[in-house]
């Protein structure tokens, strides 16, 4: 495969513009790099947060996206595990218009590419790394809660005898949480959603699924029986959804660890009353990820 020298983008002239059809020069790769044709691309809250709020862009004009699917068309001379062709999926890279992904192009290093499995599509696969890597963050990683990662030696056992309670299961991040906590080895993962999605999340490994609209922290108590609590994960991270966490529990055996907005970074923690509430970082925008290659 070839790649044109000029490939149609989705440009951001300046910080809460409007997004404009251009032509971008296609990057070329280095040694460790691989060039992908992007055959879809997800939009996520990043990318109009990006736009009008955060002020994070470093240089104008740009280009957003942070989750897409594609084919590789080019690999760097140290590439060993991808060759021409392949399927990927990945996750752009913020204030690197090189390697962001609403355009027709993008160069990603190698070690930020994993292959699309053959029983999905790549609308599905441009789904997965960002809410997948702000799971994967909130559990595993030093600025989350940094248990023990299932693919560790012992770690499928690290929740035996724990519960985690997942608000918003139904969210992107807090499926691909469930799945995770169920790799984990929780013995109870407890969540709530409407009760449109009940069938879904207990297919997905919720022992657990509560109304969001109704459920008491009497029922939440009574899920978690007298198992211990390692962490509350909140998927979705706005006020009520705090609030909701924070309201009628017993700080003896439930310490909390709160989601911030994915993609912003707060420094420290605050109390609340007993408890310690970490304002968690589910997603660090601005580096990329070494995600394990089995994931």
């Amino acid at each position: 495969m070839s790649a044109p020298t000029l490939h149609t983008a989705s440009i951001l002239s300046a910080p809460k513009a409007q997004l404009e059809i251009g032509a971008r020069k296609t990057p070329r790769i280095s040694s460790d790099e691989v060039l992908i044709k992007v055959t879809a691309s997800a939009i996520n809250p990043i990318d109009w947060k990006l736009r009008d709020e955060f002020g994070s862009i470093l240089n104008y004009p740009t280009v957003l996206g942070s989750n897409a699917a594609g084919v590789i068309v080019s690999v760097g001379d140290g590439i060993t595990d991808f060759a021409v062709g392949d399927r990927v999926l990945f996750q752009g890279i913020i204030n690197d218009s090189d390697a962001s992904t609403f355009q027709q192009y993008c160069k990603m290093p190698a070690a930020l590419v994993a292959k699309t499995p053959g029983n999905i599509s790549d609308d599905q696969a441009a789904g997965v790394c960002l809410a997948t890597m702000a799971a994967f963050t909130a559990l595993y990683s030093e600025s989350g809660h940094g248990i023990q990662p299932p693919w560790s030696q012992g770690g499928e056992q690290f929740g035996r005898g724990k519960a985690i309670v997942i608000l918003g299961g139904s969210s992107s991040v807090g499926q691909y949480a469930i799945q995770l906590a169920k790799m984990s080895g929780f013995e109870a993962i407890i969540t709530n959603s409407s009760p449109a999605h009940f069938d879904t999340l207990l297919a997905l490994g919720a022992t657990t699924v509560l109304d969001r609209s109704a459920a008491t922290t009497t029922e939440y108590a009574k899920a978690v029986g007298s198992l211990d609590v390692s962490l509350v994960l909140d998927a979705i991270s706005i006020e009520a959804t705090n609030t909701e966490a924070e309201q009628g529990q017993d700080c003896t055996w439930w310490t909390f660890f709160f989601g911030n907005r994915v993609g912003y970074e707060q420094e420290g923690s605050e109390r609340h009353q007993d408890c310690d509430t970490v304002l968690e970082i589910k997603m660090k925008i601005f580096m990329p990820y070494q995600m394990p290659n089995h994931l």
